[in-house]
C-alpha cells in the first residue's frame, strides 16, 4: 500500500470507527470505546515506557516529544503529562481532526497532518523524545525505515526514542496464515473482503521487520539501541519488539 492509499484507508477508518481502528479490542468494535477508558490505556502504556527508561539510567530531557502515528492522541495527551511540548504527526486528517477534538492539554499539545517519509515537517535535532506504537506496522517497510531515519534525524543528540515494530510472524498455524495473507496478490483480495463481509469502511494492513535490520537501520542512523524488548502490541501472531535507542552526541 503505498502512502497515498495508506491516507485514504485511514481516513476511513478515522471517519468510520475511529478508536477501535488506533486500538482494535474486539468488545470495543462498533464505537463502544469509552473515550475516558481509551485515553487511559494510553497514561498506562506512556507510565510503562517511562519506568523502562528510569530502569535502564536513561532520562530524556522533558522539552518536546513527539508522537509519531498520533491517530486521535492517546499517546500525544499522556505524553504532554510529562514534556513541555507534545507534537502529534499522523497521515489522516480525520485522525488530527479528532485528536485536536481530544486536545485535553490546549497549546502544550499540537497535532499536524504530514505524509512525507522524510518527516520534513520536523526540524534536525529538535526532539528530546519520540514515541512510536502500533504504527509502523500498518506501513510497507519501505517507506517505515524512511521513517525511522527521520526520526532519529529529528531527534537532538543524546535525544531517546520508543518504537514499536513486529520482526516476524509466530510459528504457528495462524503466523504461517499470516504470511500467506500479506503477500502482494492477496492483499487486494482480503481488503475487499473486509469491506463487503466485515463491512469494514478500511483494512489494516501488517507489515513486519526483522530485528537485526531494524537495529542495523538505527545504528547506521546515529542512534545506540540500548534495549529491545518483546512486546504483544502486534497480536499473538505476530513477534513484536520495542526498541530503546539514543541518538549519539555527534548527530
Amino acid at each position: 500500500m503505498n502512502l497515498r492509499d495508506l491516507r485514504d484507508n485511514w481516513e476511513r477508518l478515522g471517519s468510520d470507527d475511529p478508536l477501535w481502528a488506533i486500538l482494535s479490542r474486539a468488545d470495543r468494535r462498533g464505537g463502544r470505546w469509552d473515550p475516558q477508558d481509551f485515553f487511559a490505556t494510553g497514561r498506562a502504556e506512556v507510565a510503562e515506557i517511562l519506568t523502562w527508561l528510569d530502569a535502564a539510567g536513561i532520562t530524556p530531557q522533558r522539552g518536546t516529544a513527539l508522537d509519531f502515528g498520533c491517530g486521535a492522541g492517546r499517546l500525544t495527551n499522556a505524553l504532554a503529562d510529562h514534556f513541555a511540548e507534545v507534537v502529534g504527526v499522523d497521515i489522516a486528517p480525520a485522525m488530527v481532526a479528532l485528536a485536536e477534538r481530544f486536545n485535553h492539554h490546549g497549546p502544550g499539545c499540537r497535532f499536524v497532518v504530514h505524509d512525507s517519509p522524510q518527516l520534513s515537517c520536523l526540524l534536525d535535532d529538535s526532539i528530546d523524545f519520540v514515541l512510536s506504537l502500533i504504527v509502523l506496522q500498518h506501513i510497507e517497510p519501505r517507506y517505515a525505515e524512511q521513517y525511522l531515519r527521520a526520526m532519529v534525524r529529528a531527534l537532538r543528540p543524546g535525544g531517546v526514542m520508543v518504537v514499536q515494530i513486529p520482526s516476524h510472524t509466530a510459528p504457528t498455524v495462524k503466523g504461517a496464515l499470516r504470511r500467506v495473507l500479506a503477500l502482494p496478490r492477496v492483499q487486494p483480495l482480503l481488503n475487499a473482503y473486509r469491506r463487503v463481509v466485515e463491512r469494514r469502511a478500511g483494512a489494516m494492513e501488517m507489515y513486519a521487520i526483522r530485528r537485526p535490520r531494524v537495529e542495523q537501520l538505527l545504528r547506521d542512523s546515529g542512534a545506540e539501541v540500548c534495549d529491545v524488548r518483546p512486546c504483544t502490541s502486534a497480536g499473538p501472531t505476530w513477534r513484536s519488539f520495542r526498541y530503546l535507542v539514543r541518538k549519539g552526541s555527534g548527530g
